[in-house]
């Protein structure tokens, strides 16, 4: 097993509320086993004063068992059921916060706008506000971000949700009512890689990639700026709409890249 896989496990194992030591003792138990305390300390490099008491304690977290031998040897048991514990445990704490945190709270919360860096983080954030929209999804968004929302959206249908979007792209994620962004290289050029989002009328979200510099976003419930991206969508959409309904006197009018259009 690889040092930095070990070190990640090391740390992951750590938010479940095993201490550093409690940890590097069980991945040398599971590697090698049984094994004694003297064995376990030179594998994982707990020292020697403190290892069987870091033993004690992954006894009674579940983790080891001790065995009746000559020295005491110890065998792991199934970190299957310590992760279902955990899960279990998280599930339950989260409910109880949720249920409760809220009535500690007297004051309106102030409608900030969070700023989000890195396409996952940001992307997960979008999922997130879909995931828990009731009513209505307002979204404009690219071809290449439609593998990461298309199920989302089409989830979001099944709960009744209505969702209306502007999709840039040669191909579409057909759900909901989708308005098709006209294939134009200027355009592109002004708009390209951005991606627009209301969910409800309550949450808004925005994000765009900047050439030489990683994507960024932000997300907020604060409404002058849900106003702000919602206006920005349906505006987008009526352009289009009309480009698409007089398109042979708009482009005899502003060129065929709507040049003249464009030149503010």
């Amino acid at each position: 097993m690889s040092e930095t896989l070990i070190i990640q496990l090391i740390k992951a194992l750590s938010q479940l509320g095993l201490t550093a030591y409690e940890s590097k003792a069980y991945i040398s138990i599971l590697q090698q086993h049984p094994a004694n305390g003297n064995e376990i300390s030179r594998a994982s490099g707990v020292p020697g004063p403190k290892i069987y008491e870091t033993l004690d304690r992954l006894a009674k977290k579940g983790l080891v068992v001790p065995l009746e031998t000559d020295p005491v040897t110890y065998e792991p048991l199934p970190y299957i059921e310590f992760l279902k514990h955990k899960e279990m445990e998280l599930k339950n704490n989260s409910q109880f916060i949720k249920e409760n945190l809220g009535k500690l709270n007297t004051s309106e919360s102030p409608h900030l706008i969070w700023h989000i860096r890195g396409y996952e983080a940001l992307m997960a954030k979008a999922g997130e506000i879909i995931n828990n929209s009731e009513k209505e999804v307002l979204i404009s968004f690219w071809e290449e971000q439609a593998k990461d929302i298309g199920q989302l959206l089409e989830r979001a249908t099944f709960r009744n949700v209505k969702v209306i979007s502007l999709q840039f792209g040669r191909r579409v994620v057909d759900v909901g009512t989708v308005y098709r962004h006209i294939l134009l290289d200027t355009a592109y050029e002004r708009h390209g890689n951005e991606m627009s989002l209301v969910a409800d009328g309550k949450y808004g979200f925005f994000m765009n990639l900047i050439p030489g510099c990683e994507w960024e976003g932000y997300w907020t419930s604060n409404p002058g700026v849900i106003k702000m991206v919602t206006n920005y969508i349906r505006h987008d959409i009526y352009v289009n709409k009309i480009i698409e309904r007089f398109d042979t006197v708009i482009f005899e009018e502003y060129g065929q890249n709507l040049e003249k259009l464009l030149n503010i």
